[in-house]
């Protein structure tokens, strides 16, 4: 991923919090995503366009992570998500 790329969650999809899930309903492809928790917190962050390097901040103030290790989960999340229609990029 592009390093300057930010990402933004598509606003328009209904979402749920259940504890520390997050449940998003895709109406047009009638699909439910049930996101985990950090992958929920991912979701709440990309409320506001990000870059994987905000998101790597913000996630290491929540969870303990090797920096390299963070990096490469954040990306597939992020990755998954887009592929889902969770997320959208950014052009730069």
């Amino acid at each position: 991923m592009n390093p300057r790329e930010r990402f933004e969650r598509v606003a328009e999809l209904p979402f749920n919090k259940l504890e520390e899930q997050i449940l998003v309903v895709v109406a047009r492809t009638r699909e439910v995503h049930l996101l985990n928790a950090s992958a929920a917190r991912i979701w709440e962050l990309l409320e506001t366009p990000a870059t994987v390097e905000a998101l790597m901040e913000a996630l290491g103030e929540d969870f303990d992570v090797d920096p390299h290790e963070g990096r490469q989960e954040v990306e597939a999340v992020v990755a998954e998500m887009i592929g889902k229609g969770l997320v959208r990029s950014i052009p730069a």
